[in-house]
Order: structure tokens, then sequence, then C-alpha cells
């Protein structure tokens, strides 16, 4: 972690009257953040107005990072007093910006009109933005000239309630991202976990930069907004009333990323998509923005498994244990209770029951069974809701590398186009299994593999991503400090 603080001794006028020594210290709280100068003074003649001016880096470009201010003082009992600071002439609460230098004006006698000490204090904080935000409202009318806006949240709308306060919103006419701090982890599952599934191998992987993934997969009334019309297979889409509350389902990789060779080839081809795809659309419609794409295969487990060890996020299946093979069995490979609070499967409301432990598929148009409203269950501990059943997520990679050697930042293989008599057949890995599936299809480490050229029913969907632009490009400038 990258944190520089500088302190210095200044002296000033608060209040109708006095004198107060202040102490300034700047700091970041993030790994790709860097507050490289801060200074405060009074303004003369005094009038209550403090000018706050400050700079900061970013190893990220196009970083946004979300700046906080605090001031405080030891009362005569020792105990430390936090001053209020709500009062600024630029806006009313903590704002977030690009790199660059900035000067802030307090009002220091609107949020403490009598206040008289001898230790102030300030802290300036600079953190990245925790959400990214897309208003999708404008539909297909939006442009790259007249984008859909991005804003940026330090946190949930409500951290109080169960769900967040992510309401009905964010997952129809918004889309929200999470940032996923870089780190190391321990992915995949032991070769013999079950002997009749795929299973990543446990191996070591290093994500090295940050990116954003959404917080629920893509869901119908999104994509619509974005596309101008419902996605997928038309016969197997889950519908119903809420329905634009409910996962894309049956869109095939082709139809994520596009047909032709720009969409197909990945990693052959890098970032390119066809600009008629889904996700081709919305770069265009957020301004021709590239970093939106779908999360790689090691991105997509490292994000689900939000630094959990074991294949469920929570208590239950551990590494290599079969469990039971019945639909009781608490941590089984059938049923899981872990499973059961984390996602829709099979047996909490995917399929039907019949009787005497027989099931059926759901109707297009039912409300209870089949695919639930994204949110419906209890997120991960980073935020990350669905990542278990409901459907499967498909990811970038044509097989990430069936291997158990450690790595940084693994992509698929790149595809031998040659061996392919029709390229848009190439497998690729997708993730989380679906909702008509018993537990250990959805289980975080296990895989299966999607025909990017057919459909693929309404267990297809998607949880997009957003990554930072490659090192070497630089850091967008901020807005001057103002005199």
């Amino acid at each position: 972690m990258n944190i520089k603080k500088f302190v210095v001794a200044i002296i000033a006028l608060c209040g109708t009257a006095g004198l107060f020594a202040a102490a300034v210290d700047a700091m970041t709280q993030d790994p790709n953040v860097l507050m490289t100068s801060l200074s405060v003074k009074q303004r003369y003649p005094w009038n209550g107005k403090v000018d706050i001016d400050f700079s900061f880096t970013s190893s990220i470009p196009e970083a946004f990072a979300f700046i906080n201010f605090k001031a405080e003082y030891v009362n005569a009992a020792g105990e430390t007093v936090e001053v209020p600071m709500k009062t600024f002439d630029q806006f009313t609460t903590a704002f977030a910006t690009n790199a660059g230098t900035y000067r802030v004006t307090w009002d220091s006698t609107a949020d403490a009109p009598n206040l008289v000490v001898t230790n102030l204090k300030y802290t300036v904080t600079a953190n990245m933005a925790k959400y990214m935000v897309i208003d999708l409202s404008k539909g297909t009318a939006a442009t790259a000239e007249n984008p859909y806006p991005i804003t940026y949240l330090e946190e949930c709308p409500d951290p109080t309630r169960d769900d967040g306060g992510w309401t009905d919103e964010y997952k129809t006419t918004k889309m929200v991202f999470r940032l996923i701090q870089p780190g190391t982890a321990k992915l995949g599952w032991g070769t013999n976990a079950f002997t009749d599934w795929n299973c990543t191998p446990v191996r070591t992987v290093t994500i090295t930069r940050p990116f954003y993934i959404s917080i629920f997969e893509c869901t119908q009334g999104q994509a619509k907004l974005i596309n101008g019309s419902y996605v997928g297979h038309k016969d197997y889409e889950m519908r119903g009333s809420n329905r634009d509350k409910r996962p894309v389902g049956g869109l095939r990789y082709s139809g994520w990323r596009g047909s032709a060779v720009n969409g197909y080839c990945w990693p052959n081809t890098g970032s390119k998509v066809n600009p008629t795809s889904l996700i081709g659309l919305l770069r265009t419609r957020t301004g021709n923005n590239e970093g939106f794409d779908m999360p790689t295969e090691a991105e997509w487990e490292y994000a689900a498994r939000a630094g959990d060890t074991d294949a469920w996020g929570g208590d239950g299946l551990k590494t290599n244990e079969k469990g039971s093979y019945t639909e009781a069995g608490p941590t089984g490979r059938d049923t899981n209770t872990v499973l059961a609070v984390r996602g829709r499967y099979a047996f909490n409301g995917g399929r039907v029951p019949k009787g005497g432990g027989t099931y059926s598929d759901p109707s297009l148009d039912d409300e209870v069974y089949g695919t639930a409203v994204v949110g419906s269950y209890k997120p991960n501990a980073w935020g990350l809701y669905d990542c278990l059943g409901n459907v499967r997520e498909c990811t970038l990679d044509y097989r990430e590398g069936n291997t158990s050697t450690d790595t940084v930042d693994p992509v698929g293989k790149t595809v031998d186009l040659a061996a392919f008599t029709d390229p848009t057949r190439i497998l690729r890995a997708t993730r989380g299994g679906h909702y008509s599936e018993k537990a250990f299809s959805c289980a975080l480490p296990t895989r299966s593999f999607g025909d990017p050229g057919r459909e693929w029913y309404p267990i297809q969907g998607c949880r997009i991503a957003w990554r930072f632009p490659f090192a070497g490009t630089d850091a967008a400038a901020g807005e001057g400090a103002q005199d």
C-alpha cells in the first residue's frame, strides 16, 4: 500500500476570533493512488474560507478516486473531536475525480462558526471509486457523442439494508460495476473432486491490475435498452412480469462479442469486438469506451470467490470432499445449504417439483421457478450477486489453460484457426452453473463449455467487466486549481 504523509505547521484564523495551529495530513489508502502534495491556507482578510490545495497521481490511467476531507482536534480531556466538513464552495460532499491538482474551499464558519482551537488537523484521503454506475436510460438514442452518463459511488446506496440499496433501477435502467483490487488467490479444485465433472485445477493466480465487474448478471431490461430489443434465444427466455430484472438467457458468445473474426477470436484479436454485438453497442453508447468486455475465466473466479478458499463462498463443500449423493445431504454434490442462500439452482426454485423426487422444467412465464430476479440471494464478500447458479456466465477464454501451473494474469489459449473448419464453433468456458443444475455443477471451480455459434437455451448469460487501459497510457489530466 502506498501511503505518503505531509505534516505542515501553519497559522490560521477560525471562527469569529482566535488563533489555531493546524497540521496537514495527506494520505492515500489505495495501492494505485498516491497523494503528492497538500497545503491548507486561510483567506486573508479572514472571511471563514479555507483553501485546500492538493495533488495526487494514479498508476491506473482514467482511474477515478474519491477525495474525502476530515478536520479534528484534541480537546482538554485528551479526546479527539471531529469537526464537520460539509460546506464547500464547489460541492456539498466528497467528490470523485481523475488524477491532477485541485483547490477546494471549505466554509469553516458555516460548519463550525465558533470554533477556536490550537491543534486542528486536516486529513485528505484519496481512494479509487468502489462502484461505477452506467445510466442506460437514453437507450438506443445514446451515441459516442451523446453517451450514457457514468457516475461513481464511494459506497453502495444504503449499507444498512440487506440489499445494499440496489433497488430495481440498478437492475433495469442502470448497470453497476464493483471495483476488484488486484491480488493473489488459490483458484480451482482438486482434479478428483467430482470424477464426472470438469473442474479447474488448483493453482495460484495473481491478478496485477484492478478491474470493475458488474454486481449483477446482465439483465434482459439492461440489454433491451442497449440493443433496442430483447436479446437471447426467443423460445427460451424466462419472461413474466419481472422479465426485465431476470438475467439474459440463451445469448451465444458471438451475440455478446460478434460473429465475425473480431468477435469470436479472443485472444488472437485482442479486445476487438464487432460494433453491432451487445458489448460493441455498450462500448459505442458509453463514448467508444473500449474497456467493456467479458471477464477472463481467471478474473471471473477471482472475483466470484472474493477471498474464499472453498467451493461455495461459505462453509459448504470443501476441497476434494465428495459429500453426499442424496438430495438431503447438507453439503452434498446435489444439494448444498450454502448454495441455497447464494443463488438459484435446481433444488431451491430452479425446477418444478412433481412429487416423488421428480422435477420438470418451468414454463417461460413462470414467476416462481426458473431464473430468479438478479440480486434475490445473498452476495459474496465483495458484493457480487448470483455468482452461483441462475445462468451460466460466459467468459472470454477458449479453454483457460487446464494446467496446475501458477500464473500471472492468465488468459485462454490462443486459437489455432487452422484447426477449425468453422471458427464460430470454438468452445468457450462458462462458469457458475444455472438454475436447473445440481449443486456440484454450480460450484465456483467447476466449468462447462459453450459453442459460440449455437443457441445456448436459457442457461447462458454474462457478467460484464470493465478493464482499465494498459500501463503506459498517460493518466487523464484533472481540472487545474483555481485561485
